[in-house]
């Protein structure tokens, strides 16, 4: 059974029609886009701006939407980005011109539209935010995955020294993922306790390689694999050009889709990871179960029905990059900027890149590679034959 979102609406106007209209707007743009995210940053917005509830939105003047798109963030008093003046912008100017349509019964004829006159919002224009995009050069990602198994190793050995045992870390760095497991168990055969504690590392090194290796390869934002069930994977057969090849699939709720759920390939790489860290974790895995879980799932071995939480995931994801060197600019939709990168520079065509990110327009897929992908100059070579010095 699915949770029922928060829709509370805070009172904002004294004015009952006024009120009524900013209930329905803000369900409306709920219904919409049937994103509870959505729905909340709207109600932020409006909360923030419309402050006093004997005003109604007729009595705001050009002046107070400017300064309040101006407004410093509350946090730490910087000024704030350009996509957060839009943001705020879009919610007012949206709210102004559906009050000019919503309908207001008349004592005597047609109902007429509550709000009649010029928006305070018509003479301000939006910014041009700058782009954000972000993508780890291939020594990056490399250095990621590194400094998540150079981690582990550290902890098994910190852990196998509490416990008195004799760990070998250069040998142990060299064995596959199954030889470090037998190693552990090898290491660990006279004790329950140790190896339990033992494995822990390894499981949580399995995991989150597997976990951010998915990110890799299937383009997807954070919330859509970091909240996946067992039940969501499943083998099926692909058709391609009217070739039958075995793969796997897997479902996940998409941006702004509200309950719906959406589907795409899962790398067989990416499966076989995740195989082996439910393999290791010794966890009786149910249908509804979670894939990825937080330390105390982990630890007991038992099952997960609660997802691994996004701070446990932004706490890993921060803890190796710091580890491997590469810029807070880099975050984990990076990722997803990665894969799109490294699909087009292997020859993939742009329709079928929009496809994958689930773009609803081509130009937004152009434009997130041009911004990713610096453009070649095929006349660098005049410049440089105009100028011998360096030969």
């Amino acid at each position: 059974m699915f949770d029922v979102p928060d829709l509370a609406i805070p009172r904002l106007f004294d004015d009952e029609h006024w009120q009524q209209c900013v209930e329905d707007y803000l369900l409306s743009r709920y219904d919409k886009s049937e994103s509870i995210g959505t729905f909340r940053i709207y109600r932020l917005h409006l909360r923030r701006f419309f402050t006093d509830p004997r005003r109604t939105p007729d009595d705001y003047t050009p002046h107070e939407v400017s300064v309040f798109l101006r407004s410093s963030n509350a946090r730490n008093g910087e000024p704030i980005a350009g996509s957060t003046y839009n943001q705020r912008y879009a919610v007012l100017a949206r709210f102004y011109r559906y009050a000019a349509i919503y309908p207001v019964k008349q004592e005597t004829g047609k109902p007429k539209p509550l709000f009649t006159d010029i928006a305070p919002t018509v003479s301000i224009q939006p910014r041009k935010s700058a782009r954000n995009y972000k993508a780890f050069a291939a020594d990056e990602l490399e250095r990621f995955f590194r400094a998540i198994e150079d981690e582990m190793s550290e902890r098994a050995s910190h852990v196998a020294t509490q416990h008195g045992l004799s760990f070998d870390l250069s040998k142990f760095a060299k064995m596959d993922d199954g030889h470090k497991c037998a190693y552990i168990k090898q290491l660990t055969a006279h004790s329950t306790k140790s190896r339990i504690d033992l494995m822990y590392p390894f499981v949580v090194y399995l995991r989150d390689k597997a976990l951010f290796y998915l990110y890799l390869t299937s383009a997807r934002r954070r919330r859509e694999i970091r909240s996946l069930q067992w039940q969501d994977i499943e083998k099926t057969t692909f058709v391609e050009h009217g070739i039958a090849r075995k793969g796997y699939l897997f479902r996940f709720h998409g941006k702004g889709h509200g309950q719906h759920m959406d589907a795409c390939e899962m790398a067989g790489s990416a499966y076989e990871l995740i195989l082996r860290y439910l393999t290791f974790s010794g966890r009786m895995i149910e249908s509804e179960d979670y894939l990825f879980c937080g330390p105390m799932s982990l630890k007991r071995g038992g099952r997960a029905i609660k997802p691994m939480s996004d701070a446990t995931l932004q706490s890993a994801f921060r803890r190796y990059a710091n580890r491997a060197g590469i810029p807070r600019s880099r975050t984990i939709h990076s990722f997803r900027h990665s894969s799109a990168r490294i699909r087009r520079e292997q020859g993939a065509d742009i329709e079928s890149i929009r496809k994958v990110l689930r773009h609803k327009s081509l130009a937004t897929t152009s434009l997130y590679l041009d911004e990713l992908i610096s453009p070649p100059d095929p006349d660098v070579g005049l410049i440089e034959n105009q100028f011998k010095m360096w030969k």
